[in-house]
């Protein structure tokens, strides 16, 4: 496992503790930040986006 799946699974793991589930989307998101593929403002942007929404 690489050290971005390790650090992952610890949020997921973490979030799921606390009664929240994180879906693959979510987490794709979370591995291209980790990645420097997108963002972090960018990501809080999209996710601000998709939960606002109706």
């Amino acid at each position: 496992m690489t050290e971005i799946e390790d650090r992952l699974d610890n949020v997921v793991a973490s979030l799921a503790i606390e009664g929240m589930h994180v879906t693959e989307s979510e987490k794709e998101l979370a591995r291209k930040c980790m990645l420097h593929e997108i963002s972090y403002d960018d990501a809080v942007a999209l996710l601000i986006e998709k939960y606002t929404h109706e």
